[in-house]
């Protein structure tokens, strides 16, 4: 059994080892590996393997904690006071605080890496529960996201953003939806931003992504206002971009979420500008290829012409099905969405 225990917002670790029994090296040959000798690889410098220890020197580590960084958003909830924390590569303590930190993302994401603590271009947002107590204010580390400056040509930046965790006792509790606003504000607040991406997302944090743009856009006058159809109109990502530093792939994909809003209960006809608009954006990657298909079809044999043309016919029948996942994914999100 192998037990990791950190406190709430030091992140003083200890990593505890207990066993029933152990392969005997004089019977087997085989010496027995050492869980804890493979974790001291990836845990940083100065974690604890005594409990006693550990327990011992907890309360003084949260009361004099001090998390790093400048103050860049807060908000309050009934469940308590909330304090982001932005850090960077010179930030004093970041680089030994985040090394804890990001232990989170091995622990709980797939295919999770750390990140270059060095970097200058990395910035990193910590979000923390603030409590006060007879022995003065405790934080408690809820989560964070990593943010890295691009280069953009010609002298501006693309902000991206890299990883996002919210540890789960505090999931499903609207902090991530905070987090990512507060990095919005902060990424909006730099020079010469041109837009702010996002790699690699996961399915959750794509479904969080859209709720928090539609939310944002619903609460901008000119962009609720912007009159909707089925033609997906070049003006519209032009002003996503200058309120909100949304790339043009996410302002169809706001574009539709309010389209759909907007036509729900008013009829099957009106729906059917949605499913047009959706439609159109599906087809066209078939659309880009048919010049070059029809170049090659007229070199082949008719049967291999008519059995190419029949794969086509499943491939864009199975496209009403892609409609019908699109339809229901958006209805969660508008679904999320209160404004």
């Amino acid at each position: 059994n192998i037990a990791l225990e950190y406190g709430a917002g030091s992140l003083l670790t200890n990593v505890s080892v207990t066993y029933e029994s152990q392969v005997d090296a004089a019977e087997t040959g085989v010496e027995a590996d050492s869980p804890l000798t493979a974790l001291a690889e990836w845990l940083p410098a100065g974690f604890l393997t005594q409990r006693e220890a550990f327990l011992g020197q907890l309360d003084q580590a949260e009361a004099s904690f001090t998390p790093p960084g400048e103050q860049v958003g807060g908000y309050t909830t009934d469940s308590g006071d909330y304090l982001i924390q932005m850090c960077q590569h010179d930030t004093p303590g970041f680089a030994d605080y985040h090394a804890r930190a990001q232990m989170f993302l091995i622990w709980y994401i797939e295919a999770a890496s750390f990140i270059d603590l060095a970097d200058p271009s990395w910035r990193i947002l910590h979000l923390y529960r603030r409590t006060e107590g007879p022995d003065g204010t405790r934080h408690a580390l809820i989560g964070f996201l990593s943010l890295y400056l691009y280069y953009a040509f010609p002298e501006h930046i693309r902000p991206r953003i890299s990883q996002m965790i919210i540890l789960p006792p505090y999931q499903r509790q609207g902090h991530g939806h905070k987090l990512l606003q507060a990095t919005y504000a902060y990424a909006c607040s730099l020079d010469k931003v041109v837009d702010i991406t996002v790699e690699d997302p996961s399915n959750n944090f794509t479904r969080l992504r859209d709720v928090v743009d539609l939310t944002n856009c619903l609460n901008d006058a000119d962009i609720s206002q912007f009159p909707l159809s089925e033609a997906y109109p070049e003006a519209f990502p032009k002003l996503l971009r200058d309120k909100l530093r949304l790339p043009r792939i996410q302002c169809r994909r706001i574009y539709e979420l309010l389209l759909l809003r907007q036509v729900l209960g008013k009829g099957k006809a009106a729906e059917e500008a949605f499913h047009t608009c959706v439609m159109r954006r599906l087809m066209q990657p078939y659309l880009r290829e048919q010049k070059a298909e029809q170049r090659q079809l007229a070199s082949c044999q008719p049967e291999e012409r008519d059995a190419y043309l029949a794969e086509r016919v499943k491939e864009l029948q199975a496209l009403d099905q892609v409609y019908d996942v699109v339809r229901a994914s958006y209805m969660q999100t508008i679904e999320r969405v209160r404004v």
